[in-house]
């Protein structure tokens, strides 16, 4: 199945459908001060169904992002707060920046992202970034990379992110982060062309400092590179690398350099025919009891797709995120008073704590996965989402 299936009619998306929580704060300054905008090209008519941002991809953003204090995640997102950058060390970049699209058909949409903590915090720990354990997040299937450009833009320098996609969507990927992510290392060490480049970035940096020392670097190992590199680099490492579902070759590549902690997927739930191959994948690049798949899923066809999480749910375990909603106190005018009584009158009649992304009219959810052992499979699939699914209908 190709990126170009029969009578594909899609567009453009324009961004976040109805319903997302909003990103305001009690302080309208901190989220001001705490955002960036990042506009990501699209491009349909060359990449077809992967050069569209689908729609759980704004919901993924939203719980990888610092939430205000107007509302929880359960369960928080999983990757430790430390590795966020604090938000008043993260990185800038300039407003309103438009992608440079190369065809008639490729558009940028613009939406905002936040560079800072999970849990609104600077680094507790005081731990520096090269103090940090690394970690390696993938984003399977990721289209435009604008889930995993927007989270790396979050992530401290010791971080790795690696988008992947098929071979044939790579330049678009490559193109998203190459406008986002500036002095990015070589994510390719064979391409020579690519490792000269990286040589030329190695020895600016060094002649910026010890101009004298500059010709004795040219040939700086790997690590020395990739150090000078990260110093620089002002939020994670972003790889770009092919991974074809059910391909066991591009799966070993990434796996040789490391294992993978976090693994981000994003409206993969859509072709039957994909269903075994994406399944086998998240199978093979996951480890029992520690590697976290963190799942944006819009529900669209329901009689198509379960089959799809019946068998998804026999390997791993689902937890469904849900949000706790606060009332923050604002400081309110005198003619706005007796209209916030009304809305706060309609909001007691509210339930609270609410299945994420379920706001809007489309149905949509974040899922966090972790991969079950060969003795739970024995005893059946995880029906947590059948169990949804009724309570939703209202069985």
């Amino acid at each position: 199945m190709s990126n170009h299936p029969e009578n594909l009619d899609i567009h453009d998306s324009v961004g976040p459908p109805t319903g997302i929580v909003p990103l305001a704060a009690s302080d309208p300054s901190e989220v001001e001060k705490d955002s960036a905008m990042i506009s990501v090209m699209q491009d349909i008519a060359t990449f077809g169904i992967a050069g569209r941002i689908w729609d759980s991809s704004y919901v993924l953003d939203v719980y990888l992002r610092h939430p205000t204090d107007q509302y929880t995640f359960w369960p928080p997102c999983p990757i430790p707060r430390e590795h966020f950058i604090p938000p008043s060390l993260a990185p800038s970049i300039p407003r309103n920046h438009e992608s440079e699209a190369t065809g008639s058909e490729a558009t940028s949409t613009t939406s905002t992202i936040s560079s800072s903590s999970t849990d609104g915090t600077d680094n507790a720990e005081g731990m520096t970034p090269n103090a940090l354990p690394p970690i390696r997040i993938l984003e399977i299937g990721a289209g435009t990379g604008y889930v995993g450009i927007a989270l790396a833009k979050r992530l401290q320098p010791n971080c790795t992110l690696i988008l992947t996609d098929l071979e044939e969507v790579v330049p678009l990927m490559e193109k998203n982060v190459a406008q986002h992510i500036p002095n990015n290392n070589n994510n390719n060490n064979n391409n020579n062309n690519q490792d000269r480049a990286d040589k030329v970035a190695f020895v600016a940096k060094s002649a910026s400092t010890a101009p004298a020392a500059a010709t004795e670097v040219v040939n700086a190992s790997p690590e020395q590179k990739t150090a000078t590199l990260t110093t620089t680099r002002q939020c994670a490492h972003v790889l770009v690398e092919p991974l074809a579902w059910g391909n066991s070759d591009h799966a070993a590549k990434i796996l040789a350099a490391g294992k993978i902690e976090y693994i981000i997927a994003s409206d993969l739930v859509y072709f039957p025919e994909l269903y075994p191959p994406l399944l086998a994948t998240l199978r093979e690049i996951t480890v029992v009891g520690e590697t976290k798949v963190i799942f944006g899923y819009r529900e669209r066809a329901p009689w198509k797709e379960t089959p799809f999480w019946e068998e998804f749910g026999r390997y791993f375990e689902i937890k469904v995120v849900r949000i706790e909603k606060h009332k923050v106190k604002d400081v309110v005018h005198d003619q706005d008073r007796d209209r916030d009584r009304d809305q706060e009158e309609d909001e007691d009649d509210e339930d609270p704590i609410s299945v994420f992304g379920c706001d809007g009219e489309d149905r949509m959810y974040v899922f966090v996965c972790t991969k079950r052992r060969d003795e739970d499979i024995l005893e059946g699939a995880d029906d947590t989402l059948a169990t949804l699914s009724m309570m939703l209908m209202g069985y």
